[in-house]
């Protein structure tokens, strides 16, 4: 690839993308650190992640630099469309790393959600419940169900 300026801020703004700018956080959470924790639970949760699927995790949300953080129930609802964007890193992907995919995507922002919630923030309560909704309809394997069951009784154990 040619060296292209423009390319290279793209990524670069890509990654400053904040995220859950719809709900007040103590912390700040942007798309880079969102990507790379994905990347990294892919390799904690599964046994040898394809490089296809880890690449996808870097770049799943890339497009948010031309969109800005979508919510995730406006994404769902199909009152958002959104054309002209670049190629979709994910597309590529078998339904199994499609699946690992989304699994780690959701499980790292329910791993946000408990951060702030031991800082004090109980914000984004509704927020984790809707990424347990999405993990739960994913038909969870003995692996990814311990790490829920992880998960929820470790934020839901936290004191009011």
């Amino acid at each position: 690839m040619l060296a292209d300026f423009q390319s290279l801020q793209n990524v670069r703004n890509g990654m400053a993308v904040k995220r859950f700018h719809t709900t007040p956080t103590i912390q700040q959470n942007t798309v880079a650190q969102h990507s790379l924790g994905c990347a990294a639970l892919l390799y904690l949760i599964y046994d040898d992640p394809s490089p296809a699927v880890v690449k996808a995790a870097i770049h799943h949300d890339f497009f948010e630099y031309y969109t800005g953080d979508i919510p995730s129930p406006a994404k769902r609802s199909g009152l958002v469309r959104v054309t002209g964007l670049p190629e979709n890193p994910c597309a590529e992907l078998s339904e199994v790393e499609r699946r690992q995919l989304k699994f780690v995507d959701c499980f790292e922002g329910m791993l946000f959600c408990c951060e702030e919630r031991l800082l004090g923030n109980r914000n984004l309560i509704g927020v984790f419940n809707t990424y347990l909704n999405y993990i739960e309809a994913l038909n969870l394997d003995q692996v990814e169900r311990g790490w829920v069951i992880l998960i929820t009784s470790k934020y839901y154990g936290f004191p009011e």
